[in-house]
């Protein structure tokens, strides 16, 4: 099903709104209709719908649908083997590995479509989860903490592009939670040092 969705992201997404152009092939009348069908493989994929917002967004931005899936896998990976920990059965929440993946899918994000875009849509997405006040001020902050770390490494060492980012983010391992005042509200003690 991940392959269906990276095929059905790739093969239409044509919008480029970081240069503010778009391909021909991308009509504003098609738009509702491929955030539909992404909201579909969601649904089917992960269990459940995308927010209302989130979908205002991805209408308005069409482009950042498959950065913000590729994202997702990469965010996802990242955290468990920084944490040094195996594929977990169920979604960790609050936890070492969701702070640093908050951390890690924001400071990516930003780096690929933008800080202000990333900031837009990842607060649409926080904002209508679930109403737990408590866990969304959480990714709230650590995602903040993301986007600040892509905006003083793009400063400061604009050289290397993405892997260089992510390598930078790697080499801090799990003490990104302590070097960037991450917020976990569910501390397991499994992430290694």
């Amino acid at each position: 099903m991940k392959t269906l969705l990276l095929i059905l992201f790739s093969s239409c997404v044509f919008a480029d709104d970081r240069n503010g152009t778009e391909n021909d092939l991308l009509m504003d009348k098609d738009r509702s209709y491929i955030v539909h069908m992404v909201n579909y493989i969601y649904e089917q994929v992960e269990g459940k719908s995308l927010s209302w917002s989130e979908l205002d967004v991805l209408d308005e931005h069409p482009s950042i649908i498959l950065p913000l899936y590729l994202t997702r896998q990469l965010a996802n990976s990242l955290s468990v083997q920084i944490c040094g920990v195996g594929p977990q059965l169920e979604r960790n929440v609050d936890d070492e590995v969701d702070a640093i993946r908050h951390f890690v899918g924001s400071s990516i994000l930003s780096f690929k479509i933008g800080e202000n875009l990333a900031r837009k849509y990842l607060t649409a997405r926080e904002l209508t989860l679930t109403g737990e006040g408590e866990s969304e001020e959480m990714d709230l902050h650590n995602n903040e903490m993301g986007l600040r770390y892509t905006n003083e490494y793009l400063m400061h060492k604009n050289e290397g592009g993405l892997d260089s980012l992510i390598e930078s983010i790697r080499k801090m391992g799990a003490k990104v939670i302590e070097n960037f005042n991450l917020i976990v509200l569910a501390p397991k003690k499994f992430c290694k040092n």
